[in-house]
């Protein structure tokens, strides 16, 4: 309960604040407080506590504590201020979202479902049990289990389900409608949060993650924004770090080897914003499935060529050394932590965010131009478009030497 005592009450408010924004506990906002001429807090005089709703989300006293630490040495009162002054169209918002969740074609394509399988041996999956309306995580089926004809094996971005697919497609638009349903009210009610994570030093928001389909509906005093982004920039920051043009843990471990020639055209590929472009056109997929295949492959715990699958395979016969870099930073992590294949893609996006959140962004601060940021991306008003495009290409020479920019 919250003491009488001004300064105990004043901490037990933003306590519960905080809480709110990091979406540990939810409420109906009975819970507010007002300031007092005397500079005392007490709840709204319209309090009726029988009317109260405060619900707690399940969460240990450390994991609270955790959170709490986080957002108070991490941040960003910069993009809370620009949030605070955007206008998002929650009418146009919503309008969008039923036009996209009503496509089948929508909810398959950006989430990577497909009806595929039976998955690998003891590979799990989930099993809806339609009576309970629940799923149940199962090891792979015995050898005596008689499989439901008018189940389908499906792969939704690595996760395995076992049931009608007509109910799947139900059950995953009803995940999305709600899910984006509360990016809306969150947006709608100004409950914006801004902060970085400790482990890759990420800038975490809520035009972050804003789902891309609704960036249109978002505007800074009227105006719409530019975005400019990098084109492959982890695969860019691996290939300058390969090449010891950066500075972090993946180039020391590796600065003794001696550079060869298609490691170096890795580089000249990158820079040039091909590689993608490259990859899908190898393997005879499309752009973004060899994004994600990318993605894939630099957390892939396999480190030996005989256990390749068909990208990793390609790219090792173009890049055989950038290949060999990346299985042996891996490897000295091994035995170490339990992700350790994660390290690498982990390292890059520290990188990354040295870059974007440490460099750029705060040079845009300091200049005092309204921006955005989204991972390797800046995003800002159209009539600062220009000198923020001028700014960017400026701190891209210096820091990167080769680099393709997207708006």
């Amino acid at each position: 309960p919250a003491s009488s005592q001004s300064g105990k009450f004043d901490l037990y408010s933003k306590t519960l604040k905080k809480l709110i924004n990091l979406k540990l506990i939810v409420t109906d906002n009975h819970y507010l407080v007002e300031e007092r001429k005397a500079k005392s807090y007490g709840f709204a005089s319209s309090l009726n506590w029988e009317d109260t709703v405060l619900l707690l989300i399940k969460a240990s006293d450390a994991n609270i504590a955790s959170h709490l630490k986080k957002s108070h040495n991490h941040e960003c009162p910069f993009t809370r201020k620009v949030l605070k002054a955007c206008k998002f169209d929650s009418r146009k918002a919503s309008k969008i979202l039923q036009e996209h969740i009503s496509s089948s074609r929508y909810v398959t394509h950006n989430y990577k479902i497909k009806v595929a399988g039976p998955p690998p041996k003891s590979h799990e999956f989930y099993l809806f049990l339609k009576e309970k309306q629940r799923f149940v995580k199962q090891n792979y089926f015995p050898n005596n289990h008689t499989e439901n004809p008018s189940f389908s094996w499906i792969c939704d971005d690595n996760t395995w389900y076992y049931m009608d697919i007509v109910d799947f497609m139900n059950y995953k638009m009803d995940v999305i409608l709600q899910s984006y349903g509360q990016i809306i009210c969150d947006w709608e009610n100004k409950l914006f949060y801004s902060s970085r994570d400790t482990r890759v030093h990420r800038l975490y928001s809520n035009f972050v993650n804003l789902p891309t389909i609704f960036l249109e509906c978002v505007t800074y005093k009227g105006q719409p924004l530019k975005g400019f982004d990098f084109a492959n920039f982890q695969p860019l920051l691996l290939a300058l770090s390969l090449n010891q043009k950066l500075d972090n843990a993946i180039s020391r471990m590796l600065r003794n080897i001696e550079i060869e020639e298609s490691t170096q055209r890795f580089l000249q590929i990158c820079g040039e914003g091909n590689y993608y472009k490259l990859m899908a056109e190898q393997l005879g997929v499309e752009k973004d499935e060899a994004k994600d295949r990318n993605w894939r492959c630099f957390f892939d715990k396999r480190i030996h060529s005989d256990k390749d699958d068909d990208f990793k395979a390609k790219l090792r016969e173009l890049f055989p050394q950038v290949v060999q870099c990346m299985d042996a930073f891996k490897q000295c992590f091994k035995g170490k932590m339990e992700k350790w294949h994660g390290e690498l893609s982990r390292e890059l996006t520290r990188t990354e965010a040295r870059l974007m959140i440490d460099g750029l962004h705060q040079i845009l601060i300091d200049l005092n131009i309204p921006h955005l940021t989204r991972h390797d991306a800046i995003y800002c008003p159209e009539d600062v478009a220009d000198s923020v495009e001028m700014k960017i290409r400026e701190f891209a020479v210096e820091k990167l030497e080769v680099f393709s920019l997207h708006t």
